[in-house]
């Protein structure tokens, strides 16, 4: 029992009965001719192709032949209006996947906190789901859940926008047509008040690290606080980049710790932040004393190399240098020509 569809494609019955040689009957089984409700409704149609073979798309399991039509239609559809998505693709598939395209793309610490959101918080709470089943009301649901057992406003924030960025990407690949989390995740949590430190407070400061510690701790904070650098970008210096006759660094590289086990070495947050910094007399100070502790386990003459600061100094990035092109002359003799970086750092201070 076929019925052909005014469009294209194709609704019949089938069923699992096999031969004597174990082939199943499919749609030629004889019980289905005898009137009774044996076997299920199934949907077949050909999508284009580019090669020009037949590549059908077919589905069975439905329990009327209005649902197999309902479904063709909707396959028909999708076909028409760009979303391509298995009505049975699980979340917990689908996110596996972006999370494997994401690993390509995002800096080891970003893709580290998508991963545990995945992980631990969407795939048990939605992975059953099919994606095209997913509404704005099992977001909510779920946000409301969270919040109810105690779980932090922010928390809850960052596990949603992890999963609107997945879904996203769904849309923007044509897998689906809208994001349910577009409009029902909980606002932006809005960050504490910094409250910064006078040059009083600043100072008390220093002089309580170098009196109680001395260590290079304390030569890190005069970097931080005379400059202004991120943590990460103070602790990935490199001796290189560092020119205390000239007074300037280039920041350059950023070290992060991801899941508080790997070191990673990469670039700086920001495009911005990859520039020169000036260095007050303080700051000139605080290296002048790293160089000369890193300078005493070193034959003499020999130039400092590796990081600045007491990070390992065993670190390498396969990224060449910023100077590469020039031959690796100081920025203070460097040609100054757009083509003279290969990262886009901007030239030197005159």
């Amino acid at each position: 029992m076929t019925s052909q569809s005014p469009e294209r494609g194709r609704v019949y019955r089938r069923c699992g009965c096999r031969r004597p040689d174990g082939r199943q009957f499919g749609a030629s089984c004889p019980r289905l001719q005898d009137g009774s409700r044996h076997g299920s409704w199934a949907f077949a149609v050909d999508l284009p192709s580019a090669d020009g073979k037949r590549h059908p798309l077919c589905r069975s399991g439905f329990t009327t032949r209005k649902a197999a039509e309902t479904a063709l239609e909707r396959a028909l559809e999708s076909e028409r209006t760009g979303p391509d998505c298995s009505e049975d693709l699980p979340l917990a598939t689908y996110l596996a996947e972006w999370l494997r395209l994401k690993a390509k793309v995002l800096k080891p610490t970003t893709f580290a906190r998508y991963r545990d959101h995945v992980h631990a918080d969407l795939i048990p709470s939605f992975g059953r789901l099919p994606l095209t089943d997913l509404r704005a009301r099992h977001i909510t649901a779920w946000s409301e859940a969270e919040l109810a057992r105690g779980r932090g406003r922010t928390a809850v924030y960052r596990i949603g926008a992890t999963f609107s960025s997945a879904l996203s990407h769904a849309v923007r690949t044509r897998v689906i047509a809208a994001n349910p989390c577009r409009y029902v995740l909980l606002p932006r949590p809005v960050a504490p008040e910094r409250i910064c430190w006078n040059p009083t407070q600043a100072a008390a400061f220093l002089r309580h690290n170098h009196a109680h510690y001395g260590d290079q701790m304390a030569d890190l904070f005069e970097l931080l606080l005379g400059t202004g650098m991120r943590r990460g970008e103070s602790l990935g210096l490199h001796w290189t980049d560092v020119h205390l006759a000239e007074r300037i660094l280039l920041v350059r590289w950023s070290l992060t710790a991801v899941n508080n086990n790997h070191l990673y070495l990469g670039h700086p947050k920001t495009k911005a932040s990859r520039n020169w910094v000036s260095l007050a007399p303080r700051a000139v100070t605080a290296l002048e004393r790293q160089a000369a502790l890193a300078r005493a386990g070193q034959p003499k003459g020999t130039p400092l190399e590796g990081l600045s600061s007491a990070a390992p100094t065993d670190l390498r990035c396969a990224r060449k240098g910023c100077w590469s092109s020039c031959g690796g002359a100081p920025p203070s003799s460097a040609c100054r020509g757009s083509g003279c970086t290969t990262c886009g750092t901007p030239p030197p201070p005159s």
